[in-house]
């Protein structure tokens, strides 16, 4: 999907509003690092597609946000299914960084690994 490009992605295991402030966090790092790629997958179905706009619309989001058309994340990314949350970075196919269950105190972690892989 991204190539070889330095990638953020999310594993959101909450209802979107109760994510928002690290969604936002995401974006921002986003927004000030161009060459670094992201998407956030929260782990539900279609109920989920209004909150998510919400969200959007709400926040000035407009990094892609989606929800998983099943509810259930695929096994083969191996994300554990208690988690609030995983981030992981990777670049070039590797796998660079993971992190579970990461609150706004913590996302400083996610953030400097997202920083070094994007330089």
């Amino acid at each position: 999907m991204y190539g070889n490009a330095p990638v953020l992605a999310a594993f959101i295991n909450e209802k979107p509003a109760k994510a928002a402030s690290l969604v936002v966090k995401v974006q921002k790092l986003v927004d000030s690092n161009k060459r670094l790629k992201t998407f956030l997958v929260f782990q539900g179905g279609p109920e989920l597609q209004s909150a998510i706009a919400k969200l959007a619309k709400d926040k000035g989001i407009t990094i892609p946000m989606v929800f998983l058309p099943n509810g259930k994340t695929p096994a083969k990314y191996s994300i554990h299914p208690d988690a609030k949350n995983t981030f992981m970075t990777w670049v070039n196919g590797r796998v660079t960084g993971n992190f579970v269950d990461v609150t706004d105190e913590s996302f400083a972690k996610v953030s400097e690994a997202a920083v070094k892989i994007a330089k």
